[in-house]
């Protein structure tokens, strides 16, 4: 079977929200979903050319349902963000999300664990890496 598979995103990009779609018709087997759900406050945030960010000068938190997404950071230099949409996680560690707000798409991978999760997405040629922690 082929399932068309397309990935969406957004996170926080310099004073704006960014995302980025990746579609593809490979044969492929549906996505596992993991249950990503609740609300994390972030652990740390690397933008590539602007270095890393942590608290307490760089706040945020991430508030996941199965499907949707509210996402709050107060960045240095870059100032505060809001964005929320959907997004795509699977098991297979693939990671996308599409912003309500900017109509930008992220794609990239995650990694989590009962308390932690990594979220390591491209917008617009600029990678961002996302530490949380479960609240």
């Amino acid at each position: 079977m082929y399932f068309a598979r397309c990935a969406v995103g957004t996170f926080a990009a310099g004073a704006a929200v960014a995302l980025v779609v990746a579609c593809s018709d490979k044969a492929t087997a549906p996505c596992q979903s993991p249950n990503l759900s609740g609300t994390y406050s972030l652990d740390s945030i690397q933008v590539t050319g602007q270095g890393t960010f942590t608290p307490p000068g760089a706040t945020g938190t991430l508030q996941l349902t199965t499907t949707t997404y509210v996402a709050d950071l107060d960045l240095p230099v870059i100032g505060a963000q809001h964005d929320n949409g959907t997004y795509s996680a699977c098991s297979s560690g693939t990671f996308s999300q599409t912003s309500a707000i900017s109509a930008v798409t992220s794609s990239g991978s995650f990694t989590s664990n009962a308390l932690k999760l990594t979220i390591d997405v491209t917008t617009q040629g600029q990678r961002f890496v996302n530490f949380w922690t479960k609240s």
